[in-house]
């Protein structure tokens, strides 16, 4: 075993807390920087003390690691193909960050049997309990496999840009994970505005929409501006929170992330369990 991995398991040992939250961030369309989001909304918590883990859910395309300028030496897929241990498929990530990369074995997940299952899920709890956020990076749209794993998520972090497609998807979405579970908070971020206040505008029309014609409320979590300093950080595979903690999209997040912590729904205590949600709608175990 390297000394990577045993370094971050007894990082995870020392963690003896309450299960974390599980935070599905997803969005209508492709384009609209939804993982750029996850890692660097991962880094600001990181930097307030949290232990976050991002997965990267996106079947086949994802590009978490090509962000923060790392090689995968292991995705989901390693788990369900060698049997290789979750915790060591966690590497470490930038600020603290812990992330598991992307594969295709998620499309495994329907025809598991009833061990392999069971040893996915017991692993799975184990990490829950050893983080306070855990971020799902899922792919554009949504998949039999993502759906499942969206709506057993205490929240949804939903992404979209003022680009008239990108708002009409990000509703289509509210609307189809409505019809799963009408229960599932919602968070609704604007990204890449020209100007606060047109991004507060698409906040409002989408959070109006789903009021009107869902019956539902939803949080308006914030406006994260066009900024240059965020192609420069892509272009260096760094976080732009870290890159340029001062660019206007910095500061906007952190803004946005310092609103979520403060008004977050804590929850009763009495959920079920991340993965006994995923387990009941998946297969019909409880």
């Amino acid at each position: 075993m390297s000394d990577q991995a045993d370094m971050l398991r007894r990082r995870l040992e020392e963690h003896n807390g309450k299960r974390g939250k599980v935070i599905a961030v997803t969005s209508g369309k492709g384009g609209v920087g939804k993982s750029n989001f996850s890692i660097n909304f991962a880094v600001g918590l990181a930097q307030e003390r949290y232990r976050v883990l991002v997965i990267d859910f996106d079947i086949g395309m994802g590009n978490i690691h090509i962000l923060i300028g790392k090689s995968n030496r292991y995705t989901i897929a390693d788990h369900f193909e060698k049997g290789v241990p979750l915790t060591d498929i966690i590497e470490q990530g930038p600020g603290g960050v812990h992330y598991i990369g992307g594969g295709t074995g998620l499309t495994q997940l329907l025809s598991l049997s009833d061990r392999l299952f069971e040893r996915f899920s017991a692993e799975f709890e184990q990490i829950l309990g050893r983080y306070d956020y855990i971020l799902m990076d899922m792919g554009a749209g949504v998949s039999d496999q993502s759906l499942q794993f969206m709506i057993a998520a205490n929240e949804v972090f939903i992404i979209t840009t003022p680009e008239p497609t990108a708002i009409t998807d990000a509703y289509s979405m509210m609307k189809f994970l409505t019809k799963q579970a009408a229960d599932i908070p919602f968070y609704l971020i604007c990204n890449r505005a020209p100007s606060y206040k047109n991004g507060e505008e698409v906040l409002t029309r989408l959070a109006g929409a789903a009021g009107k014609f869902l019956n539902k409320d939803v949080s308006r979590l914030g406006v994260i501006p066009d900024d240059s300093s965020v192609s420069r950080a892509v272009l260096r595979q760094v976080p732009f929170l870290e890159l340029e903690p001062k660019a206007r999209a910095s500061t906007a997040l952190k803004q946005l992330q310092q609103s979520y912590l403060g008004n977050e729904n804590k929850g009763t205590g009495q959920e079920l369990s991340f993965m006994s949600k995923v387990r009941g709608y998946l297969f019909n175990r409880q």
